[in-house]
């Protein structure tokens, strides 16, 4: 059986003077597995992905990462393991796509803090697997969203992670390189990492995640294969009505549409 490298036990989180909370959130994310973690707006994703990545804490129980409580692990060590990629990037320095990249290596740096010949042939490395090379010496607060968002893979990826948590990575990205970064991603987990990506695009969870996480109003409803969750009963009573799953023509895998009689409507009011 795979390894969790991550695993979130009973975790809770409320907000200040906000009556909604994360309530009682297990999730284990496991060596050669992605996972996707979706659910209509403001069912608590990126709160859950945030107490993963150890960028809040929690209100009660326990996170491990590779076999250890999560508060016990300094941020440097935490970072040799775990690569956190947030929803929105922002920047207001002039930094060049190659010096942001190799900011990642930062956590792996030996001696006098300088990158080494190894170092740089990892910074190219990311680059290439991201598509960026060409990129390299342009400004990265010049660049588009999407762009942004691969240059900034390309740095966590620089770490050398065996975690990779994603929010919403490829929702500034058009189709051809959302489902390049998603092939990239199934290459990334046969060398043995784990992936945890929130998505709103069901179907390309439904095609690319081994396992889907579905959230609804703070809490964990269902966990499973996708064609297990990607079932209009179960989608209908987290995101409402208005959803029809049919078989995808080519590949074992069900896929979402619009109902064209009743309008898609989230219940959700946090």
């Amino acid at each position: 059986m795979a390894q969790d490298l991550l695993k979130l036990s009973k975790v809770t989180f409320r907000y200040p003077d906000n009556p909604w909370k994360l309530d009682q959130c297990s999730l284990s994310l496991k060596a050669g597995e992605i996972k996707a973690i979706i659910g209509p707006n403001g069912s608590g994703k990126s709160t859950l992905l945030k107490l993963a990545a150890h960028v809040i804490k929690p209100g009660s129980g326990t996170i491990f990462l590779d076999g250890r409580e999560i508060t016990t692990i300094s941020n440097r060590q935490r970072a040799r393991v775990l690569g956190y990629l947030p929803q929105h990037v922002q920047t207001h320095l002039d930094y060049t796509v190659g010096e942001v990249v190799s900011m990642g290596r930062f956590a792996r740096l030996r001696g006098a803090g300088f990158l080494d010949a190894g170092d740089l042939a990892i910074v190219e490395k990311c680059l290439e697997q991201t598509r960026t090379s060409h990129l390299k010496d342009r400004s990265f607060s010049n660049l588009s969203g999407g762009e942004r968002q691969r240059v900034v893979l390309a740095s966590v990826l620089a770490q050398e992670p065996r975690v990779l948590l994603l929010d919403e990575p490829t929702s500034a990205m058009d189709m051809h390189h959302e489902v390049s970064f998603f092939h990239l991603l199934t290459g990334l987990v046969r060398e043995g990492m784990a992936v945890g990506v929130v998505t709103h695009d069901l179907n390309i969870a439904s095609v690319f995640a081994h396992a889907l996480t579905l959230m609804h109003d703070g809490v964990i409803v269902e966990e499973g294969p996708p064609k297990q969750i990607i079932t209009a009963k179960v989608l209908r009573e987290a995101y409402g009505p208005g959803i029809e799953v049919v078989e995808h023509p080519t590949m074992d895998t069900p896929m979402v549409f619009p109902s064209p009689k009743e309008s898609m409507g989230s219940r959700e009011n946090s």
